[in-house]
């Protein structure tokens, strides 16, 4: 699961800059995901480190939803 993205369909919203930095100042990490974070997770997943992993919610949103 993804938290908020910096992506162009994000970035369309009306107030995405106000909603990002909002976002970026709450998030423990301070930055925002990036499509490169979920793909890089993805991969994770398929890969044969990640054999072991079933039934799991993995949270890609740099730690906000631990402060949320």
């Amino acid at each position: 699961m993804a938290g908020l993205a910096d992506t162009r369909s994000a970035n369309s919203v009306p107030g995405a800059t106000e909603i990002m930095a909002h976002a970026r100042f709450h998030t423990p990490l301070k930055r925002i995901v990036e499509p490169e974070d979920i793909a890089k997770t993805a991969a994770f997943l398929v890969s044969h480190e990640a054999d072991m992993i079933c039934g799991q919610l993995l949270v890609v949103d740099g730690g906000r939803n631990i402060v949320a």
